[in-house]
């Protein structure tokens, strides 16, 4: 039951992930190289505010995301497995590693100063007026929002990312009584120690790659 709560949780806020990023290289003329980027959100609210969701929800941060509890529950099982903790101590650190490179994407992609000079350029020309410059016949424009065609199944996984979280947390196991699975042990102090952990090793993933990337964002 636990391998698929987080099945189920992981393949919402995944292909949250990955429409979100075909979002954005729509978004960007079809660019592809994320040294390119940066401060995308300003132009792309609606993307960056999904994308956010499904980073957190991939990073397991804590209460509000699905995430967090599937992984909880796959660590809680790692640690009390009898053979050995080699399991939990490898997911600990792919738990970190995870919040670290997803802080790291999201500040370069959307965050910081722009890394484009055709961007730049574009929105130089638009505040003048100008029509956009052409690049082998294609419109090299500032970023744009993606049609609702788009977007919408972006909120609508966002959604799930959060909401589905829920239907299988200790103070209501409703997905393991579906798969006519044990309960386990509710909230005890075990559980909650655990949660506590886990979400330190999450905050210290995104704190380093904030730290490293968002804090001092990349310059050309």
């Amino acid at each position: 039951a636990v391998g698929m709560f987080h099945l189920i949780t992981h393949a919402f806020f995944k292909a949250l992930l990955f429409m979100g990023a075909g979002s954005v290289i729509h978004g960007c003329q079809e660019e592809q190289d994320i040294r390119k980027m940066g401060g995308i959100r300003k132009y792309m609210p609606i993307t960056f505010a999904t994308y956010a969701v499904g980073m957190l929800a991939l990073a397991g941060f804590p209460l509000l995301f699905s995430g967090f509890w599937s992984k909880d529950e796959i660590l809680h099982a790692a640690h009390g497995w009898p053979v050995s903790h080699v399991p939990f101590y490898l997911g600990v650190a792919g738990a970190f590693l995870t919040a670290f490179y997803m802080t790291r994407q999201v500040a370069l992609v959307f965050l910081g100063p722009n890394r484009s000079r055709a961007w730049e350029s574009a929105d130089h020309s638009h505040a003048r007026g100008n029509p956009p410059t052409h690049v082998g016949g294609k419109d090299k424009g500032a970023p744009h929002e993606s049609p609702a065609v788009m977007t919408w199944p972006l909120i609508i996984l966002a959604t799930c990312a959060i909401v589905l979280g829920f239907i299988g947390t200790p103070m209501w196991p409703w997905f393991q009584s579906f798969l006519g699975q044990e309960h386990g042990e509710g909230l005890t102090t075990g559980v909650v120690a655990l949660m506590v952990v886990s979400s330190l090793i999450v905050f210290a993933g995104i704190g380093v790659g904030w730290w490293l990337y968002g804090r001092k964002p990349i310059q050309r």
